[in-house]
């Protein structure tokens, strides 16, 4: 058997595709029903509404009942896509079937418990894209009197106003951002306040012009709240934004959280959607905080208090700095129930699974972390490891290229990418990417340890010098398998 044969096999990690092909870790047995669940649902249904609902809940909650299931009704997909009403509206008739749609979602939102709050799941594709506005735009110039048409172009006015000032603090954003910001307020809340006034139900509206007024004008978003609650006192929507109204970062305080925790707590009944704002107000200032040891000790109650996907992710994401693994796919398992779209925590849990040894249940999650956030070179590398495992080095290679493309992953992401040149013998491309790696990556042993390999497969007398280099920066904290490697090459040199 050649040597670097037999090393792939000695040492796998270090030296071939097999990253994760190891005997999985079973969880705890106070949790093997619960995970039994969980990869069940998530390997059963792509629908994320019927996931959530497959879903058993948290492990010690003491949810109210009907708490969790009620929270899946805001995965429901939207009626159309962008693209489909794009379709649509290149057919004679298209802007009317699409008043007709919506006029039916709002009329179920009132008649139907089972419909409520998807009018707004139907208008959130109208988001601050440039799409979204030529829909917008096409269905309002097809059909100018609709009131729905009037929503989406006001609603895409309203996300490219939020877009506009940024994620900052209004103290520490700039003047122009918020002129900016203020210019599309304007358009929208003129829109908006038109659709409220000619029909006082239509929530969306006057659910966006709080948020406006939020930022913009106390009596905006005083008057459209109460426009709301007299048209539905018990929308989720409506109580979500008097929920970010009440945070002391938009003016609010403790008292005003509280008062609308309690609030939802005393409607929740009749919307289990509510009992997700049950616990507003909390573990504020933890949520706010970078210590993780804060977010876990506050955070950590509400988890067992209803199903607060925020609260989750941050209790999942806390075990998961503390190497808890278990308990960080408990909370983490949930919180993508929940939400998702959330890339971070899609692939922290997919990293997580490929360590305990389950490189296929871990491929869900990694693709949508990178379908979510698809420059992110965290997402791309975990996806490459994933596929690594369950579809070999041709499927990885292109996301280990794109993680390199991240600086923040490059020198993790560029080792994968050349040792899979390696492992399916196509030696004239791993000398070029193994000489490029060690010229921008000197001090790397693992590029070293590579490099040996690839002069090794040609015979080039340049083996020598980067065994030496391997030998010499060998990091075996980040790869322990280098020790087996260094020894095994110490032995086989020793014996020339």
């Amino acid at each position: 058997m050649r040597f670097w044969v037999w090393l792939a096999l000695l040492a796998p990690i270090s030296m071939s595709s097999a990253w994760a092909q190891q005997k999985a870790v079973p969880p705890p047995a106070e949790w093997a029903g619960y995970f039994a669940e969980v990869r069940k649902a998530d390997e059963k249904f792509t629908d994320l509404e019927q996931r959530c609902l497959a879903y058993p809940d948290l492990p010690g909650a003491e949810w109210p009942e009907g708490a969790g299931k009620g929270r899946c009704a805001l995965l429901r997909s939207p009626p159309y896509t962008l693209s489909q009403m794009e379709t649509l509206l290149d057919q004679p008739g298209g802007a009317t079937q699409l008043d007709q749609r919506f006029a039916s979602l709002l009329e179920a939102h009132y008649l139907d418990p089972a419909q409520r709050d998807q009018i707004f799941i139907a208008y959130h594709v109208f988001d601050a894209s440039s799409q979204a506005e030529r829909v917008a735009a096409r269905w309002l110039t097809a059909s100018p009197k609709s009131i729905h048409a009037k929503m989406a172009s006001g609603k895409v006015l309203a996300r490219q106003g939020w877009r506009a000032r940024g994620g900052q603090y209004v103290r520490d954003t700039p003047g122009a951002k918020l002129l900016k910001m203020e210019e599309y307020f304007l358009h929208a809340a003129s829109l908006l306040s038109e659709v409220l006034g000619e029909d006082a139900r239509m929530l969306p509206a006057c659910v966006e012009l709080a948020a406006i007024g939020r930022v913009s004008s106390e009596e905006l978003q005083q008057g459209a709240t109460a426009a709301c609650l007299q048209a539905d006192p018990i929308s989720y929507f409506v109580v979500e934004e008097m929920a970010s109204a009440a945070e002391p970062k938009w003016g609010g305080s403790q008292e005003a959280m509280r008062a609308v925790a309690a609030y939802a707590a005393a409607h929740a009944k009749k919307n289990p959607m509510l009992y997700i704002l049950t616990t507003q107000g909390i573990a504020y200032e933890a949520d706010n905080s970078s210590d993780w040891g804060k977010k876990l000790a506050d955070m950590l109650p509400a988890t067992k208090l209803s199903p607060n996907a925020n609260f989750l992710r941050e209790v999942g994401t806390a075990y998961v700095t503390m190497n808890e693994d278990w308990k960080a796919l408990v909370y983490l398992s949930q919180a993508l129930r929940f939400s998702p779209h959330y890339a971070q925590q899609a692939r922290l849990r997919a990293s997580l699974l490929i360590d305990l040894g389950y490189p296929e249940w871990a491929l869900a999650d990694a693709r949508r972390a990178v379908q979510v956030a698809p420059s992110d070179g965290h997402a791309q590398f975990v996806f490459a490891l994933a596929l690594l495992d369950t579809d070999g080095e041709a499927a990885a290679r292109p996301h280990f290229l794109l993680a390199m493309g991240d600086p923040a992953t490059r020198e993790a992401a560029y080792p994968n990418y050349c040792r899979s040149f390696l492992y399916l013998h196509e030696y004239e491309k791993a000398d070029i990417c193994t000489s490029e790696l060690t010229e921008e990556f000197p001090l790397n042993g693992e590029a070293w340890n590579l490099r040996a390999w690839s002069l090794d497969e040609r015979k080039d007398p340049r083996f020598m010098h980067a065994v030496e280099q391997f030998l010499k920066y060998k990091d075996l904290q980040r790869w322990p398998n280098q020790a087996r490697v260094a020894a095994a090459l110490q032995k086989r040199l020793s014996i020339k």
